[in-house]
């Protein structure tokens, strides 16, 4: 009898996994020196998954506890070894239902992050400064779907290194590198609203990390001391 009653539930699994359409709309969208400012109009099959602009939260922080800084934040560099995708998403059985991209890029969003944090914790930020610099490197922004005939595990992954100098990256740097992942289940296809909110729980997760992060806060004060 339990494995009639599942009958009805994978029949319509199987549907959904049918009949579902990925949706959405081709956006290419960077900034700075990104290889793909110029890239060619994507197929149908790419999902565009928007992700709102990331707000610090308030309170005290390991970053908050020095003085004031003046800093340098420079165009963050994707050095992904894929950047025309940053994900893929798949039906039951592992049929592909098209690719992921995000807007704005993985480069444009992270730097974007540091510059809130940063700024949230008392210090300023500017593009034309002398001030101590920060340089930025992606390494890996992608969400993926694992399958089955239930259900749909959205998988996020982001990778960043940050790099804190004296002015013109002159003298000592300080590399420190975050990772994150997260994951969310859900028994209908994936939305873009679905996606979104997996990578804004891995973004949280950095942010979280950078704000308390003594690491960070230790190089800052210290470049900004050897100014």
């Amino acid at each position: 009898m339990a494995a009639l009653r599942l009958v009805p539930v994978l029949l319509t699994a199987l549907l959904l996994s049918a009949c579902a359409s990925p949706g959405g709309t081709v956006a290419v969208v960077a900034a700075g020196n990104l290889t793909r400012n110029n890239a060619p109009t994507l197929s149908a099959a790419v999902r565009t998954v928007g992700i709102p602009k990331h707000s610090a939260s308030t309170g005290g922080s390991s970053l908050s506890s020095i003085p004031p800084v003046l800093v340098q934040l420079l165009p963050f560099n994707d050095d992904r070894a894929d950047q025309d995708t940053e994900g893929t998403a798949t039906a039951a059985f592992g049929v592909p239902m098209g690719r992921i991209r995000f807007d704005p890029s993985p480069a444009t969003l992270l730097g974007q992050v540091v510059r809130t944090e940063i700024a949230a914790a008392g210090h300023t930020v500017r593009d034309d400064t002398q001030g101590t610099q920060i340089t930025g490197s992606v390494r890996a922004f992608e969400a993926h779907t694992e399958t089955s005939l239930l259900y749909w595990d959205v998988i996020g992954n982001l990778a960043v290194s940050l790099n804190i100098a004296v002015a013109r990256g002159t003298g000592p740097q300080t590399r420190l590198d975050y990772q994150a992942r997260c994951t969310d289940r859900t028994y209908v296809w994936p939305s873009q609203a679905v996606i979104a909110g997996v990578m804004r729980r891995c973004i949280g997760d950095f942010s979280n990390t950078l704000r308390s992060d003594g690491r960070a806060a230790n190089a800052l004060r210290g470049a900004e001391s050897g100014r």
